[in-house]
């Protein structure tokens, strides 16, 4: 449980000072009631130790993973990525399926995208080429088909 030092009222909200933390003051809204005071503090503590130790160079790197900004994905991008690194025997392999798949990265619907892929793999549609390349357009945006 961490130790509060002293709140103060600030235009930003409730400014906590906390015992081992004269570096970071979290700041709460203004009406958060003093009895859900002391769980937001020590749950703060907890983020606060980790971001601390990606601060100081000890963190773990799922704590790193933790932490790291996340990337909006773009599906348009992905979509116009595609022209851009399949040759064009291999669009027109894939035209008659481009708009099924298209639609799965619109709506981020990965396992069947990735379902989608291993099917035309199998009928002899698509190659294990071609799923390298949709999945490194989609790595490009933090997405990888292998987790899926």
């Amino acid at each position: 449980m961490a130790n509060i030092i002293k709140t103060e009222n600030t235009k930003e909200g409730i400014m906590v000072n906390v015992e081992g933390y004269l570096h970071a003051h979290p700041v709460f809204p203004i009406d958060t009631l003093e009895a859900d005071l002391q769980g937001l503090v020590d749950a703060w503590t907890i983020i606060q130790d980790e971001i601390d130790s990606i601060n100081n160079g000890t963190a773990s790197q799922e704590i790193i993973d933790k932490h790291k900004p996340k990337i909006p994905f773009d599906p348009n991008t992905a979509v116009a990525r595609e022209a851009q690194v399949f040759t064009i025997d291999r669009i027109i392999a894939l035209a008659p399926f481009t708009y099924t798949i298209n639609e799965m990265i619109r709506y981020e619907n990965w396992t069947q995208l990735k379902q989608m892929i291993g099917g035309l793999i199998q009928g002899g549609a698509a190659t294990q080429d071609d799923y390298t390349i949709f999945n490194n357009i989609l790595k490009e945006q933090n997405i990888d088909l292998d987790v899926y």
